[in-house]
Protein backbone atom coordinates (compact mmCIF):
# COMPACT_ATOMS: atom_id res chain seq x y z
CA UNK A 1 0.00 0.00 0.00
CA UNK A 2 1.26 3.47 -0.93
CA UNK A 3 -0.12 6.81 0.05
CA UNK A 4 0.56 10.31 1.23
CA UNK A 5 0.00 13.81 -0.09
CA UNK A 6 3.39 13.85 -1.84
CA UNK A 7 2.88 10.65 -3.87
CA UNK A 8 3.41 11.53 -7.54
CA UNK A 9 4.69 9.70 -10.64
CA UNK A 10 5.48 11.36 -13.98
CA UNK A 11 7.24 9.62 -16.85
CA UNK A 12 7.54 9.77 -20.62
CA UNK A 13 8.03 6.01 -20.81
CA UNK A 14 8.41 3.03 -18.52
CA UNK A 15 8.10 -0.67 -19.38
CA UNK A 16 4.80 -2.37 -18.68
CA UNK A 17 1.37 -1.43 -17.46
CA UNK A 18 0.36 -0.39 -13.95
CA UNK A 19 -2.96 -1.26 -12.38
CA UNK A 20 -3.59 1.14 -9.50
CA UNK A 21 -6.49 0.56 -7.10
CA UNK A 22 -7.54 3.53 -4.96
CA UNK A 23 -8.41 2.10 -1.54
CA UNK A 24 -9.37 5.42 0.02
CA UNK A 25 -8.96 9.14 -0.55
CA UNK A 26 -8.52 10.66 -3.99
CA UNK A 27 -5.91 10.99 -6.67
CA UNK A 28 -5.53 12.26 -10.21
CA UNK A 29 -4.10 11.04 -13.50
CA UNK A 30 -3.02 12.58 -16.80
CA UNK A 31 -3.13 9.98 -19.57
CA UNK A 32 -2.97 10.72 -23.30
CA UNK A 33 -3.44 14.43 -22.62
CA UNK A 34 -6.63 13.98 -20.60
CA UNK A 35 -7.04 14.63 -16.87
CA UNK A 36 -8.93 12.26 -14.58
CA UNK A 37 -9.99 12.33 -10.95
CA UNK A 38 -9.55 8.98 -9.20
CA UNK A 39 -11.72 8.24 -6.16
CA UNK A 40 -12.01 5.46 -3.61
CA UNK A 41 -12.92 2.13 -5.18
CA UNK A 42 -11.73 3.02 -8.68
CA UNK A 43 -9.07 1.22 -10.70
CA UNK A 44 -6.62 3.17 -12.86
CA UNK A 45 -4.96 1.33 -15.76
CA UNK A 46 -1.79 3.05 -17.00
CA UNK A 47 -0.08 1.96 -20.22
CA UNK A 48 3.39 3.12 -19.22
CA UNK A 49 4.69 2.88 -22.79
CA UNK A 50 3.16 6.35 -23.31
CA UNK A 51 3.63 9.61 -21.36
CA UNK A 52 1.71 9.51 -18.09
CA UNK A 53 1.44 11.16 -14.70
CA UNK A 54 -0.57 10.40 -11.60
CA UNK A 55 -0.56 11.31 -7.94
CA UNK A 56 -2.41 11.91 -4.71
CA UNK A 57 -4.88 14.70 -4.12
CA UNK A 58 -3.19 17.09 -1.66
CA UNK A 59 -6.33 17.67 0.45
CA UNK A 60 -7.50 14.02 0.56
CA UNK A 61 -4.48 11.83 -0.36
CA UNK A 62 -5.17 8.35 -1.60
CA UNK A 63 -4.06 5.04 -0.25
CA UNK A 64 -3.53 2.61 -3.08
CA UNK A 65 -2.44 -0.85 -4.11
CA UNK A 66 -0.73 -1.39 -7.43
CA UNK A 67 0.69 -4.08 -9.62
CA UNK A 68 2.89 -3.87 -12.71
CA UNK A 69 2.23 -6.26 -15.59
CA UNK A 70 3.89 -6.74 -18.97
CA UNK A 71 3.24 -8.70 -22.13
CA UNK A 72 2.17 -8.27 -25.72
CA UNK A 73 -1.42 -9.15 -24.80
CA UNK A 74 -1.64 -6.08 -22.55
CA UNK A 75 -1.11 -3.63 -25.43
CA UNK A 76 -3.91 -5.25 -27.43
CA UNK A 77 -6.30 -5.15 -24.48
CA UNK A 78 -5.66 -1.50 -23.69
Amino acid sequence: MIGGADHHIERDYYPGHELVFCRSGRGWARIRGRNYEITSGQLLWVNCHHPHAYGADKSDPWELDWIRVEGSCMDRAW
